[in-house]
């Protein structure tokens, strides 16, 4: 008797590690997914990758802001809310005389975009971790944002109140509230372009 519920058990057992296993398994991959699928930035910004589109724009703007520098200095170009750094990698591999930094509040995403950037070799592209509000903009002379309406009225304030004399705010799908965009490309919340230049008296 106490051989068949041994017996039992072991075969009981036997049926319930796969089960497990399974279980397991779809743990870990929620577990590695879910910062992917969360907000990147704060608590309302789903991650969303730039399409190519936007990315040439910005590629595009950027090589006017650089070949018309009067200085020829290297200047700093910053991604506020990278997600996986695409923007910035494909930006800084066009540029490499050039500093490009990605800012990104999410660790997995940021991680992930710094093996990218190792694979691809652009040395030029350095990714770190920080809420975007509480990062100093005062040192870079190119801002890019992609971000959702609801965060671009906190987001101009602080434009206005950190960005030095000159600096270029390059918004996409989405415009800041109350500047003037010096440049507009059409294209709405796919792959439109805003364009601004911060002038303090």
């Amino acid at each position: 008797m106490e051989e068949e519920q041994t017996i039992h058990r072991t075969r009981s057992e036997r049926r319930r590690t796969p089960l497990a296993m399974f279980g397991m398994g779809i743990g870990a991959i929620a577990a590695l997914s879910w910062p992917f699928l969360r907000p990147g930035v704060k608590r309302t910004a789903p991650y969303v990758s730039a399409g190519n589109s936007l990315m040439s724009r910005v590629r595009s703007n950027c090589a006017h802001i650089f070949s018309s520098s009067a200085d020829g200095c290297k200047k700093r170009f910053v991604d506020l809310g990278s997600g996986n750094g695409i923007v910035v990698r494909y930006v800084a591999s066009s540029f490499p005389s050039h500093s490009f930094v990605g800012v990104e509040n999410n660790w997995v995403l940021v991680w992930w975009s710094r093996f990218l950037a190792l694979r691809e070799r652009t040395p030029n592209a350095k990714f770190v971790r920080g809420d975007l509000f509480r990062t100093s903009i005062a040192e870079f002379d190119v801002i890019y944002v992609c971000l959702v309406p609801a965060m671009m009225q906190q987001l101009e304030t602080k434009i206005v109140r950190e960005a030095k004399n000159g600096t270029v705010v390059i918004c996409g799908r989405f415009p800041l509230p109350s500047l003037q965009p010096t440049t507009t490309m059409p294209g709405g919340a796919v792959d439109g372009i805003w364009v601004y230049e911060i002038a303090k008296r």
